[in-house]
């Protein structure tokens, strides 16, 4: 599906662009709005644990850069 919309696409080959009417012309499926809600609660209660976790991870590797080598 990706290869045949980018094949309408116009534009170089870093930047393309899709006329409004393209798109328009494509279903895509998206979960109902309540589905929705119930997905972006979740993520917003998830991402102060990627933060932390991004926390610890530059921790981990400061100390490992601390240690000598074997």
């Amino acid at each position: 599906v990706q290869s045949v919309i980018e094949d309408q696409a116009s534009g170089s080959t870093k930047q393309k662009e899709l006329a409004q009417e393209t798109v328009k012309r494509y279903l895509i499926p998206v979960p109902p709005l309540a589905e929705q809600r119930r997905i972006a609660e979740r993520v917003s209660e998830l991402m102060p644990l990627v933060g932390e976790y991004g926390k610890l991870e530059d921790e981990r590797e400061a100390l490992d850069a601390s240690l000598p080598e074997r």
